[in-house]
């Protein structure tokens, strides 16, 4: 029982020094398949603001469905740029200095927090001023959807 604090630090290589954001997975039983939180947090000192972590990472063979089920937490100068076209969680939480790069994606989630407060519902895009300082957009035309119970995608 408790409250666990993740502290994943971002690997630092003898070529590169900025690395992408330490990221943790934790699922609890209850969370069920799938389900969970995903931390992506830097140290708070290291100057990896410009450097992200992408998802899914397609590398790793992950699939845009498997996530949809999730949470994303992005903090400690954590950078998560989408990898996607459509891109489903169940709740996103932007620290004050971090940021999800849309890179041209779509993005929905059931709820959105940045640094605390809660997202209104709507569809946003990077220029909002509602997601300034919390959204970017590094390709062009890319959304974040903050919405109700469910989504019906039609292709």
């Amino acid at each position: 029982e408790g409250e666990v604090a993740p502290a994943a630090k971002p690997r630092r290589g003898s070529l590169l020094y900025n690395t992408s954001a330490g990221t943790v997975y934790l699922q609890g039983a209850s969370d069920g398949e799938k389900g969970g939180t995903i931390y992506v947090k830097n140290q708070a000192s290291a100057d990896t603001s410009d450097v992200a972590t992408w998802i899914p990472a397609a590398a790793r063979g992950d699939a845009a469905e498997d996530f949809a089920k999730a949470k994303l937490v992005i903090a400690d100068r954590g950078v998560v740029a989408i990898d996607a076209s459509r891109f489903k969680l169940t709740g996103l939480s932007i620290a004050a200095n971090s940021k999800l790069d849309l890179h041209g994606k779509a993005v929905m989630v059931k709820t959105a927090e940045l640094d605390g407060a809660k997202l209104a519902p709507g569809t946003y895009s990077a220029e909002d001023k509602a997601v300034d300082g919390f959204v970017v957009d590094s390709a062009g035309g890319g959304t974040l959807t903050v919405g109700g119970g469910f989504y019906v995608i039609i292709r």
